[in-house]
């Protein structure tokens, strides 16, 4: 079984450039909630994708600090821009021998690939988060 946590980035400042956007006070309490949740709830993801943009990066490094250990976290430009397919096929591309996979990254995309993966989500909110879990054996039969 894999399972797969799809997270908004938390709030963001405003009056920058969008990329380089980063978290505001309370977009950093999001996150940290976030991951108190995912953990009271018995989700411990154990590899992290984030977007390369600064507010989902910052998002991923609170998240991880709340939880034991060094989890890897690894950064994708795709997740910026991208559209659900491209999202799909990087969620895809994780190691096999991870089971949890925590994927940050932006809105309507992000909302878009947890309808298609079967969440009943209208849109998730900055710092929110939901659990899509699957069958599969490896990721990349991930949602199919």
């Amino acid at each position: 079984m894999k399972i797969a946590i799809l997270m908004r980035h938390a709030e963001a400042e405003k009056g920058t450039t969008d990329f380089d956007r980063a978290l505001t006070v309370a977009g950093r309490g999001e996150a940290r909630t976030a991951a108190r949740q995912m953990a009271q709830s018995g989700v411990q993801p154990d590899w992290v994708i984030a977007s390369a943009a600064v507010r989902a990066q910052q998002t991923a490094e609170l998240v991880r600090a709340e939880f034991p250990g060094q989890i890897p976290l690894v950064g994708d430009a795709t997740l910026y821009e991208g559209d659900v397919d491209s999202y799909l096929a990087v969620l895809r591309g994780a190691p096999a021998s991870k089971a949890c996979v925590l994927l940050i990254a932006h809105n309507p995309t992000l909302s878009s690939l947890a309808q298609r993966l079967g969440c009943r989500t209208p849109g998730l909110s900055t710092g929110e988060w939901v659990k899509v879990e699957s069958s599969a054996l490896d990721w990349v039969r991930f949602g199919t």
